[in-house]
C-alpha cells in the first residue's frame, strides 16, 4: 500500500505535501481584504490581484526549498554527510523565511517547520 522509503524521506515528502498546498492556497484563495471607507464595502482579493510579490516569494522560496529536499534526497538508502547538511540548511533557511514572513503567512510554515526540524533530527541522529 505504502512504499518503502526511509522514515527521513517519509517526513520530507509529507513537507514537500504541505509546502504545495499551502502554496496552491496562496494563489487561488483570496486572502487579502480591503475595506472602502466610502462604500462600507469590503474586497477580497488573492495575493496575485493585489500584486504582493513578496510574499509569493517566501512561499515560492518554501516550496523550492523542499522540493530541492525530495530531488537531493535518495529514497530507499542512508544519506551522507552532504544531504545531511542540505536538509540542516534547509531548515534553517525555512526558519527565517517564517521569521520575515511571520507578519503575512508564516504562520500557515508552521507544519513544514515541524516536519523538516523532525526530519533534519533524524538525519544527525541514526539508530
Amino acid at each position: 500500500m505504502f512504499p518503502k522509503w526511509t522514515f527521513l524521506y517519509y517526513l520530507l515528502f509529507l513537507s514537500f505535501i504541505i509546502s504545495f498546498t499551502i502554496m496552491i492556497i496562496i494563489l487561488i484563495f483570496p486572502l487579502v481584504e480591503t475595506i472602502d471607507n466610502s462604500t462600507n464595502s469590503t474586497n477580497k482579493s488573492t495575493l496575485i490581484e493585489n500584486k504582493d510579490w513578496l510574499t509569493i516569494l517566501f512561499a515560492l522560496m518554501n516550496f523550492l526549498l523542499c522540493l530541492n529536499l525530495i530531488f537531493t534526497i535518495p529514497k530507499n538508502l542512508r544519506i551522507d554527510k552532504n544531504k545531511k547538511f542540505s536538509i540542516i540548511l534547509s531548515t534553517i533557511t525555512i526558519y527565517f523565511l517564517f521569521i520575515f514572513s511571520i507578519s503575512t503567512i508564516g504562520v500557515l510554515f508552521v507544519p513544514l517547520i515541524i516536519l523538516l526540524t523532525a526530519a533534519s533530527v533524524n538525519s544527525i541522529l541514526r539508530k
